[in-house]
């Protein structure tokens, strides 16, 4: 990862549902955004937790405790 400019990762879709697998990440607090069409950078709208983006906006807030907490 580099910030905002990680490798980008293709999500995989089931019927309604898209969704990528990624390696265990460490303990932290991550900050992510969607980006759609290489132009629309979006909010989680199934995640309330959000965290300042220094551009007025907000980005969605995943916090994990330990690499085997489940993110459901």
């Amino acid at each position: 990862w580099d910030g905002w400019r990680a490798p980008r990762t293709a999500a995989q879709i089931e019927p309604g549902v898209w969704y990528i697998e990624l390696p265990p990440l460490p303990a932290g607090r991550y900050l992510y955004k969607f980006l759609v069409n290489d132009t629309h950078w979006l909010e989680d709208p199934n995640n309330p937790r959000t965290g300042p983006d220094g551009h007025g906006g907000f980005n969605s807030l995943l916090t994990i405790d330990s690499p085997e907490a489940s993110l459901s």
